[in-house]
């Protein structure tokens, strides 16, 4: 492993922060209390709220809140797929994606999972659609470890929960069914309350690897195979650096 080369392509994603990139939050949305420039406009999908991203669960606030903490020149947009409760339909969250999209953003951050079969060829459909148009998808493993959708399809950038403590550090294995671990255990993040608080799982995983891939696209990655080649060159484990496919 040539450790120096390694440490100079560090260097560079330090130099980065994600100026320019937006980056969706399909997830519970935002909470309105807390203004922050760098929050765009978003809108809700569910068909409930009368097109309100409030969050009213704060796992997208804190999603999104840890994507700005690894990427701070990074814009969010939230999109709504959740209202009460952390759970949808597999129509809405397609949906969700297709109105990220629409947004004209370069990158879908997808804190969530589901194990139900007819969720396969609508969610891959709407992954693919989305990586033809040069969208960067991460999805989050399921955080009981077992397969589920839209992590393990190929069309995304799939994320499991790792011990980094280095939010711009992690591994990469393509070969494997999660591609990728990063920093997701005891990080803190911003409640809907506005207090900080120490939260773990494949969710916040995910969104400090959305964070990662907002410096890497601000940086020249321009696709999903082009932020899987930078990622296989940065990562910390040495095999990812031999490997050439997913």
């Amino acid at each position: 492993m040539d450790t120096a080369a390694v440490a100079e392509r560090r260097a560079r994603l330090d130099g980065l922060a994600g100026r320019g990139v937006r980056v969706a939050v399909v997830d519970s949305g935002w909470q309105s209390g807390m203004r922050d420039p760098r929050v765009l406009p978003g809108r809700s999908v569910t068909g409930t709220d009368g097109g309100s991203t409030d969050d009213m669960v704060g796992h997208g606030t804190l999603c999104g809140s840890r994507i700005l903490q690894v990427a701070p020149q990074a814009r969010i947009v939230p999109i709504r797929v959740f209202s009460k409760w952390l759970e949808t339909s597999v129509e809405i969250l397609c949906r969700g994606i297709a109105t990220a999209r629409e947004h004209h953003v370069n990158v879908i951050n997808l804190s969530l999972a589901t194990q139900l079969e007819d969720a396969i060829r609508p969610l891959y459909d709407a992954c693919e659609d989305a990586r033809r148009e040069g969208v960067i998808i991460v999805a989050s493993a399921h955080n009981r470890h077992v397969p589920a959708v839209p992590a393990y399809l190929e069309p995304v950038l799939s994320v499991g929960e790792g011990r980094q403590t280095d939010p711009l550090d992690f591994t990469y294995d393509p070969e494997g069914p999660i591609e990728c671990t990063a920093a997701g255990s005891s990080v803190p993040v911003l409640m809907v309350d506005g207090r900080t608080r120490p939260r773990a799982g494949s969710s916040i995983a995910a969104a400090t690897m959305s964070g990662i891939v907002a410096r890497l696209v601000e940086g020249g990655a321009r696709d999903l195979d082009s932020v899987r080649t930078r990622l296989r060159a940065l990562a910390s484990n040495p095999r990812s650096r031999s490997a050439t496919s997913r």
